[in-house]
């Protein structure tokens, strides 16, 4: 099971700022099931956190 996220966000004086979007993280394994550390790409988006100014202000999960 993948349970690595790639994460895009925004800071501003150290703060978060804006919507962060937190997408699944797709990979592809070696025979031996290492990851192979080159085929990581952003996956399917999972889950989006609004902040104003550091402030959390809500969470919102993507309906499938």
């Amino acid at each position: 099971m993948n349970n690595i996220h790639y994460l895009e966000a925004e800071y501003q004086d150290g703060l978060p700022i804006n919507e962060w979007k937190f997408y699944r993280m797709e990979q592809e394994y070696d025979e031996n099931g290492r990851p192979i550390l080159s085929t990581r790409r952003k996956g399917k988006l999972l889950y989006t956190k609004m902040y104003d100014n550091g402030e959390f202000v809500k969470k919102e999960f993507v309906k499938e």
